[in-house]
């Protein structure tokens, strides 16, 4: 499961680091052949935003989880 969260947490933040890259430098985003302006680019940026925070969550309670696990042993 850590793993899974782990490879998503990377997916997405190299999804957001190439969208904030393109907004700053005004580039032209295709996908499938299809243009992506860059307001729909922010959005996405934003949603996926959310997405990372709500996996660092997950994995800063799995790392508490496992803390206080070895300082009770």
């Amino acid at each position: 499961m850590e793993e899974k969260l782990d490879n998503k947490f990377s997916n997405l933040l190299n999804d957001v680091e190439f969208a904030v890259s393109s907004i700053r430098d005004g580039s032209t985003t295709i996908d499938e052949g299809r243009y992506i302006p860059n307001s729909a680019l922010a959005i996405e940026t934003a949603s996926n935003l959310i997405k990372l925070s709500a996996i660092l969550k997950c994995l800063e309670f799995k790392e508490e989880e496992n803390y206080e696990s070895s300082t009770t042993n």
